[in-house]
């Protein structure tokens, strides 16, 4: 098959790959409004090969290169407003649509892989304005994508609404999510796989080192989360002092510590995506004792209900335990119950106890390495490709 993949680069690398486990041609519309690319990051030193890219908001002779990316963005949104009929009429002549043309027809695209949640929902409007017929399936890591805001995840659940039959598929990231889309929309389940996108091969790592508990006789956690504390989710950093002062060793990625300190909290460099494609990242994670998984999550919203962050996927390609406060990630907390592969803990003297419970401790990274491969891509790469088979345009 021939896919055309459309969505933001940041979070395309590991699908790509996945992608090109099971297609025979993959290509990609990047739809970022500032970070353009001439290749997918890390795929060409992966695999020997990459997709060819094409940047939409590269043109600075289009109109929407000549607008900030915030009020592009809200554009965006508001196109979805207008209808596929309105937008047939505006862009008619264009050169953005003139170049998709060219693409999916000199690459015989046969399907549109849109990822990866409602910020893609303007580009698949934009997309049936040219194709009618082309089949699309939308793939939603992440539904609704608000962190904190009910008013944002308000407005998501009603622009799905909107563009939802303009779509033959979903790829949604949980049973409740498929639930969620079955209620809310009346999608018919066949139309809707389960199925997170796991990490490729690829980003596992590639041997072990010495766990660092192992040298000082303390424990020894990482939180692979961003540490760009501007995003309200992601400001962990008094959840992770918490931890810290009760003398569990925190690892997390370099931030701007405004005067932060504590000896048991550890900042290393942010690896880059070729980095996490090659399994330097899951390489390093094996030193480890476990994965720390945190966010600055209101309950209520349904991205934590519906959602398995890739934050929560990367212990996998490390094949280390997994420790999550319980009430974050509902999906995440069932995972780990089932294949007891870390704990979900309710407050940091139930972490601190299980840290230091050496025959617990061993019985954990033992079942997270014996189950690191079936959290990975090639575990899932037949169920995605029969799924997408189906929809072929022929």
């Amino acid at each position: 098959m021939n896919v055309l993949y459309i969505g933001e680069m940041g979070d395309a690398v590991n699908s790509l790959l996945a992608l090109s486990r099971i297609a025979s041609k993959v290509m990609i519309i990047n739809t970022d409004l500032t970070h353009f690319y001439n290749e997918v990051p890390g795929m060409k030193s992966a695999i020997g090969s990459s997709c060819r890219v094409w940047n939409y908001y590269e043109s600075r002779g289009s109109l929407a290169g000549n607008i900030p990316p915030r009020a592009r963005k809200l554009w965006r949104y508001f196109i979805c407003l207008l209808g596929v009929s309105i937008l047939r009429f505006i862009n008619r002549g264009s050169n953005e649509v003139a170049t998709v043309k060219k693409i999916i027809e000199e690459e015989n695209i046969q399907l549109v892989f849109a990822s990866w949640g409602t910020d893609v929902i303007p580009d698949i409007i934009f997309l049936r304005t040219i194709y009618p017929e082309l089949p699309i399936i939308h793939h939603l890591a992440t539904f609704p994508t608000s962190q904190t805001s009910w008013f944002r995840e308000k407005i998501e659940i009603f622009l799905l609404g909107k563009a939802k039959h303009l779509v033959q598929g979903f790829v949604a990231a949980s049973n409740k999510m498929k639930e969620l889309l079955v209620k809310e929309y009346g999608l018919r389940e066949q139309s809707i796989l389960v199925c997170p996108i796991y990490y490729t091969s690829e980003y596992f790592a590639k041997e072990r080192l010495s766990l660092l508990s192992d040298k000082d006789h303390e424990s020894h956690l990482v939180c692979t989360g961003s540490t760009n504390f501007s995003y309200p989710g992601n400001n962990v950093i008094g959840k992770i002092l918490e931890i810290t002062h009760s003398k569990i060793h925190v690892h997390c990625i370099k931030f701007e510590s405004q005067g932060v300190s504590d000896p048991y909290l550890h900042l290393f460099e942010k690896f880059d995506t070729p980095e996490m494609v090659n399994g330097a990242l899951a390489t390093f994670l094996t030193q480890f004792d476990g994965c720390l998984v945190l966010y600055n999550a209101p309950a209520q919203r349904l991205r934590y209900e519906f959602s398995v962050p890739q934050r929560f996927l990367f212990s996998f390609a490390a094949g280390i335990p997994v420790f999550i406060p319980k009430g974050i990630f509902r999906r995440c907390e069932e995972i780990v119950e089932q294949y007891q592969n870390g704990i979900v803990y309710q407050n940091v003297e139930e972490l601190n106890t299980v840290l230091h419970d050496v025959k617990t401790m061993k019985l954990l990274k033992n079942n997270a390495s014996k189950i690191s491969n079936r959290f990975g891509f090639e575990a899932q790469a037949g169920q995605l490709s029969s799924f997408l088979s189906t929809y072929l345009k022929n």
